[in-house]
C-alpha cells in the first residue's frame, strides 16, 4: 500500500487534498518502521491512508474554460442588445473567478465552460437600419428606394419626348416659312392685278 501510495505525484492534485494525503503517508510509513505498535495501530494508519488516498483530488483541466474565455474577449458589446451582452458579463465573471481558483474541480471548470458557452450562443445582434439619402425636397428615402423612383422616370426607347429648345426652334421655323409663303403671295397677286 505505501509503495502504490509514494507514486503519487503533488502536482496532479488539489493542494487540500494531497497535504491531507501526504501527513497519512508519512505516518504509515512511522508505524511500518516501528516495532512495538499494535496490530489496530498499524490497521487504523492503514485505513487514514487509503481513505485520504481516494480522497484525492484531481487538478481541473481548464484549457476549454481558457479558450472559451478567449473567445469571448473578441466580441463587442456594441454589436449586441443590451439584454444578452450583460448575460454574458455574468457568464464571463464566473467563468474568470473558476479559471483563478487553484482548487476548482473538473465539474466546477465544466459548468463554468457550459455556462459561457451558452451566453455566447444566445447572443442576439443588434439590426443595422438601411442607409438613409435626402432627396433635394428634404424627404428621406432609402438608397434601394431613390434608385428604384430614378429608374421609373427613365423614358422607354422609342418614347423619348423632345427637349424644350428643339420644340421651340421647329415653332418658329414653321412661322417663317408661312410669312415667306404670304408674302410671295401677295406679290404675285399685286404682278397680275397691274397687267
Amino acid at each position: 500500500m505505501i509503495k502504490q501510495a509514494e507514486q503519487m505525484k503533488a502536482a496532479d492534485y488539489t493542494k487540500t487534498s494531497f497535504a491531507a494525503f501526504a501527513s497519512a503517508l508519512t505516518a504509515a510509513k512511522e508505524v511500518q518502521s516501528s516495532d512495538n505498535v499494535s496490530q489496530k495501530v498499524v490497521d487504523a494508519a492503514k485505513a487514514k491512508l487509503v481513505d485520504t488516498m481516494n480522497a484525492l483530488v484531481k487538478v481541473a483541466d481548464k484549457h476549454a474554460l481558457a479558450a472559451a474565455l478567449a473567445d469571448a474577449a473578441k466580441l463587442h458589446e456594441k454589436d449586441y442588445t443590451n439584454d444578452t451582452w450583460q448575460n454574458l458579463q455574468i457568464a464571463i465573471a464566473a467563468a474568470k473567478q473558476v479559471l483563478s481558483q487553484y482548487e476548482s474541480t473538473q465539474a466546477e471548470v465544466d459548468t463554468a465552460t457550459q455556462q459561457l458557452r451558452d451566453a455566447q450562443a444566445k447572443l442576439v445582434k443588434i439590426e443595422k437600419a438601411p442607409d438613409i439619402e435626402r432627396e433635394p425636397g428634404g424627404q428621406a428615402t432609402s438608397a434601394k428606394s431613390h434608385a428604384s423612383q430614378k429608374g421609373q422616370h427613365q423614358p422607354k426607347n422609342g418614347d423619348e419626348m423632345p427637349e424644350t429648345g428643339e420644340v421651340t426652334n421647329m415653332s418658329i421655323g414653321f412661322v417663317g416659312t408661312v410669312i415667306l409663303a404670304l408674302i410671295a403671295g401677295m406679290m404675285l397677286w399685286r404682278k397680275q392685278r397691274r397687267a
